[in-house]
């Protein structure tokens, strides 16, 4: 949560506002650290909500249900990630032999193709996870 609390903070300072419990309504709060916790929602996808509250305070009295459905944002269980995960492999096998052969930096090629075919809502760490697992690399 504290990450969230910092990241609203921030992109407020930016703005040169100062914090108002109306900003992000507690029950909307509420929603989106279950959400994150539960990695319903990505860190990434949580920086965008706030963005968009603070674009548009008419929003606030949304679910986060509502706002995600506005942002065109998928709940990052909406989708297969181990099939995410295949096919960014079979999309890149170059990129996968140098995984499976050492060269652990050439993941990130692999993490942002599921990142693209699941439209930002996977959870890059379950997903280095998958594609590793799916390598056989440990």
């Amino acid at each position: 949560m504290s990450r969230l609390v910092h990241e609203l903070l921030g992109q407020l300072y930016k703005l040169n506002r100062p914090w108002t419990p109306a900003i992000v309504p507690a029950i909307l709060m509420r929603e989106l650290v279950i959400a994150v916790e539960e990695r319903k929602v990505t860190g990434t996808n949580a920086k965008a909500i706030f963005k968009f509250l603070l674009d548009n305070p008419s929003s606030r009295s949304l679910h986060l249900e509502d706002i995600l459905e506005e942002l065109g944002i998928a709940p990052a269980d909406s989708f297969d990630l181990e099939a995410a995960c295949r096919a960014a492999i079979e999309a890149l096998p170059a990129v996968a032999k140098d995984v499976q052969a050492g060269q652990m930096k050439a993941i990130g090629r692999l993490i942002g193709d599921v990142m693209k075919r699941s439209g930002g809502a996977a959870d890059a760490k379950r997903a280095k996870e998958v594609v590793l697992a799916l390598l056989g690399v440990e």
